[in-house]
């Protein structure tokens, strides 16, 4: 791509907040091969498609999934942008070149951090221009070129001749550097960079021979004429070599008049030099001469201002590093909170046996009301139940539920049939291609995703066996509950005949105590409800999102929002004990209960008292299956949502590796093509702009 918009101010403005976007997007979005899949394309300025095969390493058109790659390559567009701005300005006025020597100055600070990118990255050096070693050349070409414009303000200004000595030595330094460069670009089999080649050596050897000009100066001016006359026979020779004569011939006609000028302009000075040296001075003119010293009067100056937005769109959106710590957050708390929920289905499984055990609540309402075969309140629970939809309500749950968890197992399947098709695809064109086919294998990719796909399946499998212990525990109550769920005049049946009147009164004052107790302990139920439910809402509220995002330190924050479950901790165990302490006081009660009612002979209630427990228990079951096929159905319809989400995840990996190797498979054919029926082809070259040395 390499900048294929306009060089203007508006398109660096527009590449700066495309980067900007992708840096605030990268933060929030796992963008690579292996996550969120957002392929992008970039075209090689430093190479041509006729001599990839050259490269068998590179492309000179790459396609990545790293957005990191992304962000380099805008960096590099607007580098180029930079220093196109750069070449432009006339250079005619002091403002002119201070803009000039400005922006090459920031171009070289945006190539060096594409290198430093490209560093930290070795994975996204997909292309020549992407190589840190080639990065760096071009920021060194910046370098030079704004040193060119320190150089010709500093000649205007009439600067003295030992400073314009170190700024055109340091010039000619960066020039030699790039040469470098190019040279081993050529090597690997570049040479339309020729004209490049030519014109960087031309000027490298030109301000080498304004230095030893500039310093000639100063050896005049302290009347060394020997070191004059050498350092002028040292700028004569480096610009009429015959390296430099072939390059002359390369570049293009205004160029090489230009240098020839120069040429003639230092023949002339070395020549005069010389002979009132023979003639005047007759000081001895040394063969060798020491190092001239150079001086750098720039450097990388990135801009401040890169990829900074003005308004960040996506700004309430987290972004991934909180992500992670968000994940752990609730991973932490959700641990906590079901640990918490288990200890209230313990507790509430510990008093309902232990009531059982004792034949309680049924043994206290075989004594209450001898005349009517059903409490008052055992009655108000068979009609709530009736209300409900009894029986009907709960096989319909139940098919209901079936029908969810199918279709989320389906969802599962055809989620693991697309990565699966995927993967045999892919191995096929490996197999057919070889080691042409030169992308991420897709068991590599899917590593990630085929474990949240086991992690789903773990779920729904425990969840198929928390369902099928529900279906028992309905079926072992089902005959009750139908019976429970019929017309209220064929209750009676149900239940043996009560006690003879005045037995009760008999047990009355143990009755009462047991009766305080276990209202007592209903309380204590209750709160633990109360206190499940709590939990439960709380874990629904809890979103910490903006505390994370606006803290430095979002660790601390996840430890200190954790704590806020410790009061519910502290709450859950007070309730455990005084539950505790309460069964101590209910079984004492009950020895006394049954100790009395034997002490008094009192007859015939062991069955209704079977019978009533039995009724309890089936209304207690009931109210527990609701609670669990409401979860249950809450279940499923959240891990809907989530599969499918994870199911379209799946399909557009599919779709989009399918067009990659659509893409790979076509790049094959079109080569193969070329290969038939090769093609010449030419390079032009527009003629270089007019360099303006002084």
């Amino acid at each position: 791509r390499c900048c294929n918009s306009e060089a203007t101010e508006k398109s660096y403005s527009d590449f700066n907040l495309y980067l900007g976007l992708l840096r605030s997007v990268g933060k929030r979005f796992p963008i690579s091969e292996g996550g969120v899949r957002v392929r992008f394309a970039w075209s090689d300025s430093l190479s041509v498609k006729d001599f990839t095969a050259l490269l068998p390493f590179m492309s000179d058109k790459v396609t990545s999934y790293s957005i990191t790659f992304e962000q380099a390559a805008v960096i590099y567009n607007m580098a180029v942008i930079k220093a196109v701005l750069g070449a432009r300005e006339p250079r005619t006025s002091e403002d002119s070149i201070k803009r000039a020597s400005a922006l090459f100055q920031s171009s070289a600070g945006m190539y060096d951090k594409v290198a430093q990118i490209m560093e930290e990255h070795p994975e996204d050096c997909l292309t020549v221009d992407m190589q840190p070693t080639n990065l760096r050349m071009l920021a060194t070409l910046m370098l030079a070129q704004a040193q060119e414009c320190v150089y010709e303000k500093a000649t205007d200004d009439g600067m003295k001749s030992s400073i314009l000595t170190k700024l055109a030595m340091q010039i000619s330094y960066y020039y030699s550097v790039v040469l470098g460069g190019l040279e081993a670009l050529e090597n690997d089999g570049l040479p339309f960079l020729r004209l490049w080649l030519a014109h960087v050596f031309l000027r490298k050897e030109y301000f080498l021979a304004a230095a030893h000009f500039r310093i000639s100066i100063v050896y005049k001016e302290q009347i060394k004429y020997g070191l004059q006359v050498a350092h002028l026979s040292i700028a004569n020779q480096v610009l009429d070599s015959p390296s430099t004569w072939e390059n002359i011939e390369i570049v293009s006609r205004p160029f090489a008049e230009q240098f020839e000028l120069i040429r003639s302009f230092l023949g002339k000075h070395h020549a005069e030099a010389k002979k009132d040296n023979d003639k005047i001075f007759y000081c001895p003119v040394p063969k060798e001469v020491d190092p001239l010293p150079k001086h750098a009067l720039v450097k990388y100056r990135a801009p401040e201002d890169l990829g900074k937005l003005e308004k960040d769109p996506f700004h309430k959106l987290v972004p991934y590093e909180l992500q992670q710590v968000l994940l752990s957050y609730t991973s932490q708390r959700n641990a906590e909170i079901n640990k918490l929920l288990r200890s209230v289905e313990e507790y509430n499984d510990i008093a309902k046996s232990s009531l059982s055990s004792m034949g309680l609540p049924g043994s206290i309402l075989a004594f209450e009301n001898p005349t009517s075969a059903f409490p008052e309140d055992i009655m108000q629970k068979i009609r709530i139940m009736r209300k409900d939809g009894g029986v009907d309500r709960l096989l319909a749950d139940f098919e209901e539920i079936d029908s969810k968890a199918r279709a989320v197992t389906s969802l599962c399947k055809d989620a693991a049939k697309a990565l699966d098709e995927e993967e045999q695809r892919d191995n096929h064109a490996r197999q057919t291609y070889g080691p042409n086919w030169r992308r991420t294998p897709s068991h590599v990719l899917t590593a990630q995703i085929r474990n949240e796909l086991a992690k789903y399946r773990g779920n729904l499998d425990h969840a198929a066996k928390s369902d099928e212990y529900v279906k028992q525990k309905f079926k072992a109550n089902q005959p009750l509950l139908c019976q429970l769920n019929g017309p209220e005049e064929q209750l009676a049946h149900l239940v043996p005949s009560g006690v003879k009147d005045g037995q009760a009164q008999l047990c009355g004052s143990s009755i009462a105590q047991l009766k305080h107790l276990l209202g007592r302990l209903d309380g204590v139920v209750a709160d633990r409800v109360k206190l499940h439910n709590e939990v439960k809402q709380r874990e629904e509220d809890d979103d910490i999102t903006d505390t994370v995002s606006n803290s430095d330190h979002p660790e601390e924050v996840v430890e200190t929002e954790l704590l806020k479950y410790e009061p519910l901790r502290k709450r859950l165990k007070e309730n455990m004990e005084l539950q505790d302490r309460l069964m101590t006081q209910i079984s004492d009660a009950n020895t006394e209960f049954t100790q009395q009612r034997s002490a008094q002979g009192v007859e015939n209630v062991g069955e209704r008292t079977r019978v009533f427990q039995q009724i309890n228990n089936a209304l207690l079951v009931y109210l527990e299956l609701k609670r669990n096929l409401a979860e249950g159905k809450k279940f499923y319809n959240d891990m809907r949502n989530i599969v499918l989400n994870f199911k379209a995840r799946c399909d557009d990996f599919a779709i989009s590796r399918r067009m990659e190797a659509d893409e790979l498979r076509g790049m094959f054919s079109q080569q193969a093509q070329q290969q038939l029926h090769p093609q010449q082809t030419s390079y032009s070259h527009p003629p270089p702009q007019n360099p303006g040395w002084q």
